[in-house]
């Protein structure tokens, strides 16, 4: 072997060694996050829930459950069925006359809530219905009407309420859900040349690496579990997750992979009618509720298309949440509504409490009630009198 060839051997060598400590690095990096939050006492405990959906992107798998863990108990019951509905883990279900399906994201599944505070069941309950929670974490109006072609045919729900957030519809305009950690491909809307607006399915398939992250809870924190941890979990995971993305990568070069489509109003006009027309067809009756954020808040816009063009029935839960608030800004919201533990309080999760639950599943059940027989209203509040938590009063 001649010295030139020996030296080629030598440089291909330390090109490999250097993307080799240059990828490692960033392997470091990116799993800084997942193991910081393991060992932070806000992790999940257990398996996680989430599976690879070849239709939705990711969903909880049937028949499963896990606890959100907070620094200060109480803990969080995640639980679901064999359809991947939200459930409470009670043996009987109401008998009653009606079947609610709910469709949305994280506000409607309830993160963070027990499952019998959530706005869906407790306007299930009110009216004695069996309730059918669909919405899950980072969901958007792609998955809410991918899952209203699923359920509603085979269900026969008698009510579907269908969250509108302006969030909800600019998700469905990503190739990628918005999630912290991992990159999650979900189903999209995209346009045609001809200016229509379709569903396509998610760019890639999800990572199926399922690791074992709960173990490392458990464990001691130091040099020696951070490294266990970055050689079997974050290693294997992200190379599986980074050879599917540069794969997806290169079909958008080549166009293979339509862009989303971008303009908000043909996204909200093909989602929500295709809803509607799932729920006329299967002889569902269509409620839409309006939700809103600080910084968030629903669109005029999108409000008279959705009455007027669509023709739907809208249920406003976004102006209670807003009475008896000094302002509606972000931190007086997140005070009033937010997630606290310990003592003195502070914000565990900004998703909305028992508290806002319960104000939206009143604006609910008027709404439903002035539509529903005489026969089955109740008054509106008495039921939640006795079940809503009520808010905490830290200061912003």
């Amino acid at each position: 072997m001649t010295r030139k060839r020996i030296k080629r051997i030598a440089f291909v060598c330390y090109l490999i060694a250097l993307l080799t400590i240059a990828y490692g690095t960033t392997v470091i990096f990116r799993g800084r996050a997942i193991y910081g939050l393991l060992k932070s006492g806000r992790a999940i405990r257990g398996e996680s829930t989430i599976e690879a959906d070849t239709v939705l992107g990711y969903a909880p798998r049937p028949n499963s459950s896990w606890v959100k863990v907070f620094q200060s108990p109480p803990d969080v019951l995640y639980a679901y069925d064999r359809d991947r509905c939200r459930v409470s883990g009670r043996s009987e279900e109401p008998s009653g006359p009606f079947t609610f399906l709910f469709l949305g994201c994280s506000f409607t599944h309830g993160d963070a809530c027990p499952f019998e505070e959530t706005y869906p069941s407790l306007v299930s309950d009110h009216f004695g219905a069996k309730c059918r929670n669909r919405g899950f974490a980072a969901y958007g109006l792609s998955q809410m009407v991918l899952i209203a072609e699923r359920v509603i045919p085979d269900t026969k729900p008698t009510h579907v309420f269908a969250q509108y957030s302006p969030w909800i519809v600019d998700r469905g305009m990503s190739h990628f859900a918005p999630t912290l950690s991992t990159k999650k491909p979900q189903p999209f809307f995209y346009s045609t040349p001809d200016g229509s607006v379709h569903l396509h399915p998610p760019p890639y398939a999800a990572c199926r690496v399922r690791p074992h992250v709960a173990a490392y809870q458990k464990t001691e924190r130091g040099v020696v579990d951070k490294l266990s941890f970055l050689f079997n979990i974050a290693l294997p995971l992200y190379i599986n997750e980074d050879i599917r993305y540069s794969v997806y990568r290169a079909r958008r070069a080549l166009r293979t992979i339509p862009p989303p489509a971008k303009d908000h109003l043909s996204v909200l006009s093909s989602g929500y009618g295709a809803i509607a027309r799932i729920c006329k067809q299967n002889g569902a009756r269509l409620i839409v509720p309006v939700i809103g954020a600080p910084g968030q808040v629903p669109r005029e816009d999108d409000l008279e298309a959705l009455r007027t063009t669509l023709g739907l029935e809208l249920a406003d839960c976004w102006s209670p949440l807003l009475q008896g608030l000094p302002d509606s800004e972000r931190a007086t919201f997140l005070s009033r509504y937010a997630h606290f533990r310990g003592s003195p309080p502070q914000m565990v999760d900004n998703h909305p409490n028992g508290a806002a639950h319960a104000i939206v599943a009143q604006s609910l059940i008027r709404k439903l009630g002035a539509l529903l027989p005489q026969q089955v209203q109740e008054n509106p509040d008495h039921r939640l009198e006795a079940t809503s938590p009520s808010a905490p009063k830290p200061q912003p």
